[in-house]
């Protein structure tokens, strides 16, 4: 990401793929899915996608708020991998041991 630090904008998927360390098909998903902050200009014909850029200091907050959003999900969805686990492990033993379908 520093080597970005001197310009204003980001243009095009390709340079925002590299800023944010991932592919093309990964920020565009991420644009469509989590609300990646790009920007879409027209194109000078008015036909076409025209051009697509983004602010490199909104692009790090949105990383990094999106990473932390990341991580809370990966420990909620342990607490509830090991929940799950403990409910089973009283269910079997209240079942005398054996394994329920």
């Amino acid at each position: 990401m520093d080597a970005f630090a001197g310009f204003a904008w980001v243009t095009t998927w390709k340079g925002i793929a590299k800023f944010c360390g991932v592919s093309v098909d990964t920020v565009r998903r991420w644009e469509k899915q989590f609300a990646l902050p790009v920007m879409r200009l027209p194109s000078k014909t008015g036909l076409g996608p025209g051009l697509v850029t983004a602010l490199p200091s909104e692009l790090n907050t949105w990383l990094r708020e999106f990473s932390d959003s990341l991580e809370r999900s990966k420990i909620e969805r342990a607490k509830r991998k090991a929940a799950d686990r403990a409910s089973r492990k009283a269910a079997e033993s209240n079942n005398g041991g054996l394994p329920l379908h």
